[in-house]
């Protein structure tokens, strides 16, 4: 079997995800842990990566990710 893997989709390239990142967003807000399971190659990282960018850009100046 051979691993077939594709680039990250981030920003304008990640659509239709926009009630799942919402949804991601709010339990992490609320302290709570998330685990993504899934098939692979349905977007996983991508979503994991899109919050991260937008977790930056919505951090105050000095706060990062770790």
């Amino acid at each position: 079997m051979r691993n077939i893997t594709g680039q990250v989709v981030v920003g304008d390239g990640l659509y239709g995800r926009t009630r799942e990142l919402s949804q991601l967003w709010k339990k992490l807000e609320q302290g709570e842990h998330v685990l993504m399971l899934a098939p692979r190659r349905v977007g996983k990282t991508s979503l994991m990566q899109e919050l991260r960018r937008a977790i930056s850009w919505a951090a105050p100046a000095g706060v990062g990710m770790a």
